[in-house]
């Protein structure tokens, strides 16, 4: 049964792109803790697992007298002695599975994170999979999944809320956001609670950058960098302020992000619901900047 379970767990591995060793110094790590309160030995056990045969070995530890440390009053030397049961490789294999459910599912997050950690303020597309009273979690690909949370923030503070006001999402729905956030599943922080069991992704509909990215797909001109866009002010699921600049004086920036018959903002409106979204030419003079914003309220003056 032993050998078999080094076929099944090393076969497992390179499924799941897991390290061997690292596996199974987990696995003696838990057997360890296991057997010390199966066996109720006073100071603990040391397990180890045959590479070759899978075979089980508990050691019992027996502190030496002489190695009593003053200052902490603890052992640091122990002898071993070999108190193996009979039932340990069925023991070990129960212990597997639940490693390496556990093991799977930190490798998954943290391959996630070490992609997407860089990746902070880009735009993604998914689908709807899942929608609770507090978050949605949306798939962004195969295996990858983000959260777009809505959480009550009278009720729940230090969460977020990242949802225009009166949107709503139904399964399958295909919809567009940002990444605001990718959790560290190492981190040792005291994370949000239940936050370790959601995606490591978190993403947003409420942010500014969202309108930035929004433009830089539907507007070549803002994706190759000719058009600036300056600045966003966003009440979001209301109201936005999009100020845009040119590098070539003979384009007109205005005119490029709102695109022929206004096509090209329309397209970012879809996108947002329906907020209203006014493009406004930037000015580095502060009075002309705010005369702009106000668009389409035709300003008599300004005072800075």
């Amino acid at each position: 049964m032993a050998s078999e379970m080094m076929e099944a767990l090393m076969a497992l591995c390179q499924e799941k792109h897991i390290d061997e060793l690292y596996l199974i110094d987990r696995l003696e790590q838990s057997l360890a803790k296991s057997y010390t309160e199966v066996l109720h030995l006073d100071w603990g056990a040391r397990v180890t697992i045959d590479r070759a045969t899978g075979k089980v070995y508990v050691y019992k530890l027996i502190p030496r007298d002489d190695s009593m440390d003053e200052e902490t009053g603890e052992y640091t030397e122990f002898d071993e002695e070999d108190v193996t049961p009979k039932d340990a490789s069925r023991i070990a294999a129960q212990h597997a599975k639940s490693e390496i459910m556990d093991i799977v599912r930190n490798s998954a997050r943290q391959q996630i994170f070490e992609e997407f950690s860089h990746r902070i303020g880009d735009i993604i597309t998914g689908t709807v999979l899942q929608t609770t009273p507090d978050f949605a979690i949306i798939k962004i690909r195969e295996g990858v999944e983000a959260e777009l949370p809505y959480f009550d923030q009278r009720r729940y503070p230090d969460e977020r809320n990242e949802r225009p006001a009166g949107e709503r999402y139904i399964h399958n729905q295909r919809i567009r956001a940002i990444i605001v956030d990718v959790r560290d599943p190492n981190s040792k922080e005291q994370p949000v609670s239940g936050s370790r069991q959601r995606p490591t992704i978190v993403v947003s509909r409420t942010h500014p950058d969202l309108i930035r990215r929004l433009f830089e797909l539907e507007v070549p001109e803002v994706y190759e960098g000719v058009v600036e866009v300056r600045s966003v002010a966003r009440e979001a699921g209301v109201r936005s302020k999009v100020a845009v600049s040119s590098l070539d004086d003979r384009l007109d920036p205005v005119g490029a992000c709102v695109g022929p018959k206004g096509s090209r903002v329309r397209t970012v409106v879809s996108e947002l619901r329906g907020e209203r979204v006014d493009v406004v030419l930037w000015s580095d003079d502060l009075a002309t900047c705010v005369a702009n914003a106000l668009s389409p309220a035709r300003v008599s003056r300004v005072i800075v």
